[in-house]
């Protein structure tokens, strides 16, 4: 994997955007383990989809 001026290269060629995902992040709110609920803190973020000649994919935070 190559970063290159704002292009992604693998296998010698630019991957190219395939589309955008919503992806959700979660965490416990608290870490001490006395919470009879566990509350959780989550983070949506858009990510974009790139994707290679050779299929290999991966993806970015927009």
């Amino acid at each position: 994997m190559l970063a290159f001026g704002g292009h992604y290269i693998h296998c010698g060629h630019p991957m190219e955007k395939i589309g955008s995902e919503l992806r959700r992040l979660s965490a416990p709110a608290f870490t001490d383990g006395d919470q009879k609920e566990t509350e959780t803190l989550d983070v949506y973020m858009t990510t974009r989809v790139l994707r290679c000649r050779c299929g290999f994919q991966m993806e970015l935070p927009e």
